[in-house]
């Protein structure tokens, strides 16, 4: 038998402040003595925040898990819901949070409910939910089988080998290229990675011995040796750059983020011919829009993107006049102009709502993405009120739908996607749904999206998803992930991880782009690079570490050629 245990944490500041500390953790052993900690040690099982009549969130946690199985062979997961002060809130007296899992893979927030109907839906006993004593922790023992896939899930997924074959037959040498490696991983997924091959030995013996044929003549077959491709971009990759975008346009790839270098003034965009060049010391950087007190183009120039819409290409972007408050704003390319130069630009245009009238007028709005799936088109953004006083009502992502031939206008009432409700998203008084960015996968439509600091510790990024026949404009239809994906423990090194944009290479390989800090406390936010995994049930995975990506040992390969 196997032991699952629950706990929560005791609060460490800005570090790990009450609303991460008073989630559920989860660890788990094999013999009752020797825990593995899951999720790197960052929270799992959260409760919602509440909201008051003044529209404000009001922090919870939760104390007292328990865990029982319940009669459809799923588990069962209740804790009583705190205040950041570890008080009982006495708002849910009689009630407990519940919480679902049929595999301990996925979990789900079934919300605040009575004992009662958590015995009638799960046949647990309710005496045993009414007089659980435990306070921070509990144990639950639990058959070996059932924890197979948490663990090779919730422990961060790792190279464990490869697969590639010992002999090829080719009838040109660039065949060869065409060889791939299969990288193998703890979770049981794999990834196909390319091979740089050494043909020196092979293109010697064709010129030596090759018959008319183009074969090995005499020679029959020789070694050749390769070496496994898998990029490494070194952290931090551009220092002073937030909220980064990777863009491939004409066979060029460019760059753009925020530039906390300038005080985040002015949108800066470099050009070059592969990613690694974006990043050379050398770069060259072009200025495509500057202060303009004319144009009310004053500051914030804020998480600039780059999107194709209708078959023009847009930057999507948030500015703000002399008085603060940043509004999403769209940048269109003139025809046949380039992204460098800035007469190729057409004046910024705020967004409006479908009434004509603009996005936001009490507020501020940011963080504008472009989505389009199963043939229509929407924008999704960052919306605040009140930010800064006690009414504040944290940053909430919202999405309408739009038409490509105008884009900067909606053509449906904005939808409430989500809120910051879960500690991860509203901790330490920063309040933050924001940055959401689309990820395509073969079924399903994600969107990443950031929370809690954006220039703190914590930071971290979630998912929202929804397939691809789903309903965009209803809630309902779309799942929010209650665990977050990349978090402050998620690799060595890099804190406070987030606000995020994903790009495809030539391999078709997933890339990751966000901004985090090298050190604990004061830093420059910096831009980062990372492969996204995708684990052996196809969900992303953004915390695969170069170290995690592939062993040294299988780096090197070798493969016996005839021809």
């Amino acid at each position: 038998m196997a032991f699952i245990k629950l706990f929560t944490k005791e609060p460490i500041g800005e570090e790990y402040p009450s609303a991460l500390a008073y989630s559920l953790h989860i660890a788990v052993s094999m013999d009752g003595i020797d825990y593995k900690v899951l999720n790197q040690d960052f929270g799992m099982l959260f409760t919602k925040a509440t909201v008051n009549s003044d529209n404000v969130i009001e922090e919870k946690g939760v104390t007292s898990p328990y865990m029982f199985k319940c009669n459809d062979n799923s588990y069962g997961f209740t804790a009583i819901r705190i205040n950041p002060d570890s008080s009982i809130d006495e708002s849910a007296d009689g009630l407990l949070q519940y919480w679902n899992s049929k595999d301990l893979v996925k979990f789900y927030d079934k919300g605040m409910k009575t004992p009662q109907s958590i015995a009638d839906e799960t046949g647990v006993d309710i005496d045993s939910l009414l007089n659980n004593d435990t306070t921070t922790e509990f144990v639950y023992e639990i058959p070996d089988s059932d924890v197979e896939d948490m663990l090779k899930i919730w422990i961060p997924i790792h190279n464990t080998g490869i697969e590639y074959p010992d002999s090829v037959n080719i009838t040109s040498v660039d065949e060869l290229n065409d060889v791939k490696v299969k990288a193998l991983y703890s979770d049981g997924s794999v990834h196909y990675k390319s091979v740089t091959w050494d043909l020196t030995e092979l293109n010697k013996a064709l010129s030596v011995g090759a018959g008319s044929d183009n074969s090995l003549g005499d020679s029959n077959t020789i070694t050749v040796k390769g070496k496994v491709n898998r990029p490494v971009y070194k952290f931090p990759l551009a220092e002073g750059y937030a909220d980064p975008v990777c863009f491939n346009y004409n066979n060029k790839w460019y760059f753009i983020a925020t530039n906390d270098n300038t005080d985040d003034v002015g949108l800066f965009v470099r050009e070059a011919d592969n990613i690694e060049d974006l990043f050379a010391p050398d770069v060259k950087e072009y200025l495509i829009l500057d202060r303009d007190e004319e144009r009310q183009l004053i500051q914030t120039f804020w998480a600039p993107e780059f999107h194709i819409i209708g078959g023009d290409l847009y930057i999507l972007f948030a500015v703000g006049p002399k008085d603060w408050g940043p509004q999403c704003h769209m940048m269109k390319l003139k025809k046949g102009g380039s992204i460098i130069d800035a007469n190729s630009w057409e004046d910024p245009i705020k967004v409006c709502k479908k009434d004509g009238s603009y996005l936001c007028t009490n507020g501020i709005t940011l963080d504008m993405t472009y989505v389009k799936a199963a043939g229509r088109s929407y924008l999704i953004w960052s919306e605040r009120y009140k930010i800064g006083s006690p009414l504040d009502s944290g940053s909430m992502i919202y999405i309408a739908e739009i038409k490509e031939n105008q884009p900067t206008r909606l053509i449906s009432d904005p939808v409430l996607l989500t809120r910051p409700l879960y500690g991860w998203e509203n901790q330490y008084g920063t309040i933050n749904n924001e940055g959401p960015y689309a990820l395509y996968t073969k079924d399903k439509l994600y969107v990443a999206y950031s929370g809690g600091s954006a220039g703190g510790y914590s930071y971290v990024v979630g998912f929202l998803s929804i397939p691809y026949d789903g309903n965009l404009l209803d809630v309902n239809e779309w799942n929010k992930d209650m665990i977050p994906s990349l978090t402050p423990h998620s690799v060595e090194g890099e804190y406070g991880p987030g606000h995020n944009s994903f790009y495809v290479d030539s391999n078709n390989d997933v890339w990751v782009a966000y901004h985090a800090k090298e050190k604990k406390g004061w830093a420059a936010r910096c831009s980062a690079i990372r492969r996204v995994h995708f684990d052996k049930f196809g969900t992303p995975v953004l915390n695969m570490s170069a170290g995690r990506d592939l062993l040294p040992e299988f780096e090197n390969v070798s493969v016996n050629v005839s021809m």
